[in-house]
């Protein structure tokens, strides 16, 4: 059993004891009862180390082969070692990519068409809704309509459709020479 320090507050020993290092103080040195994985944050700097991953099959697939589960826990899955099989699979992110990419391309630019066709119809300027945080709440406010947010989406899904179209280029003209030697 572990002694304790003396109760007498004339102690010397209790006083440097108490002076040195206070309730507090120990509650934030001593090494915490149980560990908390935060698997989010895992998640997340893996999907900083290896791209913007695509939903394969029942996981998730990543530009450079490695693919992890639809779980923060994963786990995860290295790169095949089989260079055929690795280049089937960075084949196929690209493709799903570029899939992703134009199906949401085409939905923003319809949103922003139907916008427009709205606005035509009305003789005032349309306002859209928004919501401002006051404190510790959200709150509505209506403010003019602005089209900006859906012209930046436009301008990424066309630039990431281009890294797409020239990612698979590269593919294949690596296949051709390849083939050729």
């Amino acid at each position: 059993m572990r002694q304790q320090p003396p109760q007498s507050p004339s102690d010397p020993i209790r006083r440097t004891y108490a002076t040195r290092i206070s309730k507090k103080a120990r509650e934030t040195i001593t090494a915490p009862r149980k560990i908390i994985l935060d698997w989010k944050a895992y998640f997340y700097n893996f999907c900083k180390e290896h791209g913007e991953p695509i939903q394969y099959h029942t996981g998730l697939l990543f530009r450079d082969g490695w693919r992890y589960a639809m779980e923060y826990q994963g786990p995860e899955y290295p790169p095949p070692a089989d260079h055929a099989e690795l280049d089937i699979l960075v084949m196929k992110y690209w493709l799903g990519r570029l899939r992703i990419t134009t199906v949401s391309l085409t939905r923003v630019m319809a949103e922003k068409d139907k916008i427009i066709l709205a606005t035509g119809n009305h003789h005032l300027e349309l306002q859209q809704t928004v919501f401002v945080e006051q404190g510790d709440r959200k709150l509505k406010a209506s403010v003019p309509l602005n089209l900006a947010p859906l012209d930046e989406k436009i301008r990424w899904y066309r630039e990431d459709i281009k890294e797409c179209e020239s990612m698979l280029r590269e593919i294949e003209e690596f296949h051709r020479t390849k083939s050729v030697l």
